[in-house]
Parts: structure tokens; sequence; C-alpha cells
């Protein structure tokens, strides 16, 4: 059995998204624009509200995964790579497993 290793908080987006087989311009800001290939995941997870950084109320998980689930899906309909669709399906399983996890009511 393979031990996953938990990525780094400072990793780059670009290296996340190269380390993951993730196409270029699959990991967005919270806007929705394309987030810069040097920016890093940290930086992401506050802008997002995952990280609270002294924040007194923090933005609502589900509403960020929503968004991540968003995003993965439309990296789906782009990628031909078997490699990278097999990706990308985990990582969408997953993430409707969390929302499913912090709101039951959620489909």
């Amino acid at each position: 059995m393979e031990k996953t290793r938990k990525t780094r908080i400072d990793i780059q987006v670009g290296n996340l998204e190269k380390k993951q087989g993730l196409p270029p311009g699959t990991i967005r800001n919270p806007d929705g624009s394309d987030a810069r290939s040097d920016k890093e995941l940290g930086t992401l997870l506050i802008e997002f509200g995952e990280l609270h950084l002294g924040r007194q109320e923090p933005l609502p998980t589900t509403d960020y995964l929503k968004v991540v689930l968003v995003t993965l899906d439309a990296a789906v309909r782009q990628t031909t790579d078997s490699r990278q669709l097999h990706a990308l399906e985990n990582l969408m399983t997953q993430t409707q497993q969390a929302i499913a996890a912090l709101d039951p009511g959620e489909k």
C-alpha cells in the first residue's frame, strides 16, 4: 500500500499542476481567472478563505469546494490525455465527498 504525501502549502501553482498531471491553467483564482504559475497554494487558500489568518468569519468551505468542482469539471472537458482525465476524475470524486461530508444536504 502506497502512502500519499501531503501537499506543502508553499508549493507554487505551476508545480502543483505539474505534480498532479493537470493541464496548465486548471487551478483558478477566486474570481475564476487563471492563477499565476508562481503563486503559492497558501496564498490561494487565503484568498478562498480556507486559511484563516486572523479572520473573524471564514468563508464557507462548501462554497470553495463548489468552485473547485466547477474548475475540475471544465478541465475534464478540455483534456484528451487519459492519465490526466483519470487524475481529474479522482480529484472530482474527492471534492464531491468533501462537500457531502461538510454539508450532508448538498448533492
